[in-house]
């Protein structure tokens, strides 16, 4: 079943099950454009930690882009990412599909993350990729509090292990304390299997794990032990105060002593801001 978004805006069409409960109303739907309209006059730029699309093709002698196929038109490119907007005014993830084309979006921190929160992140992602990304047809992009990402090619509910970011820093040169962060991310990924958002503490040290919810339990477990594989084979990685590796669909991060990540938070906001064609593999290091 297709997710439609009627004049009316209702409810049920934006629930990530599609089955039709309750109308919204108009009032609901206004009180949701003026959110959106706050976020975008209100927000900074936000921190792009990756923005990976396919180069844009152009027609014969011209510098407009040609799309891939019809079902990444621009017409249905700004249909999906609109229904993502209006679809993070309630809930933290949802997919859809416009004629063709795929794609969802997640918000950090699994349902604890605020409505309004989730919102102003995705309304920067989406504007930010109807901006920068005009002509692609697969893009995904990790801002710091969501991931949007689409695709012509289904790919719900399958698994994906590509290696989109690798950061670490912050040397530790305690091995107690290097063997409880290892202790903790272990324990984190190896035994709280089952959910899709996992949270850990252990003294000063704490760790976060996320898998997009379209994943099942087998492969967001297989997701994560990657992750965590990632993250051990790294020298700076296993000996560092935090720890960040994002996949294409999971990500697990760890900190200690309070180490926020603040030099991965600086490189990232002086990075280009144009996107680019994805990688393998992009590891970096953070002293």
């Amino acid at each position: 079943m297709k997710n439609k978004i009627s004049d009316s805006c209702r409810w049920s069409e934006l629930a990530p099950d599609g089955h039709l409960e309750k109308t919204v109303g108009t009032y609901l739907y206004l009180l949701v454009v003026a959110a959106v309209f706050l976020v975008t006059n209100l927000s900074v730029d936000p921190l792009v930690y990756y923005h990976y699309c396919w180069e844009p093709k152009y027609s014969p002698g011209t510098r407009q882009p040609k799309y891939f196929s019809a079902s990444c038109s621009e017409s249905n490119v700004n249909s999906l990412l609109n229904l993502f907007v209006k679809s993070a005014a309630f809930y933290t993830y949802n997919n859809f599909t416009v004629n063709g084309l795929y794609g969802l979006y997640q918000c950090s921190g699994g349902d604890d993350i605020s409505s309004g929160d989730c919102l102003s992140c995705v309304d920067q992602a989406v504007r930010r990729l109807q901006s920068h990304s005009v002509g692609a047809c697969n893009c995904a992009l990790q801002l710091e509090s969501c991931l949007v990402k689409y695709d012509n090619v289904m790919f719900f509910g399958l698994p994906d292990k590509t290696a989109m970011l690798t950061y670490c820093g912050g040397r530790s040169y305690n091995l107690d304390e290097s063997t409880l962060i290892n202790e903790l991310v272990s324990s984190l990924v190896v035994g709280s299997s089952g959910s899709s958002y996992r949270t850990g503490t252990s003294g000063e040290a704490q760790a976060v794990a996320q898998c997009t919810k379209d994943l099942n339990e087998s492969d967001c477990q297989d997701c994560l032990t990657e992750a965590m594989q990632r993250l051990k084979r790294m020298p700076i990685c296993s000996t560092g105060t935090w720890g960040d590796v994002y996949l294409a669909k999971c990500y697990l991060g760890y900190s200690s002593r309070g180490a926020t990540g603040q030099e991965m938070k600086k490189s990232v906001a002086a990075k280009p801001k144009q996107p680019v064609i994805p990688r393998l593999d992009i590891t970096r290091a953070a002293d």
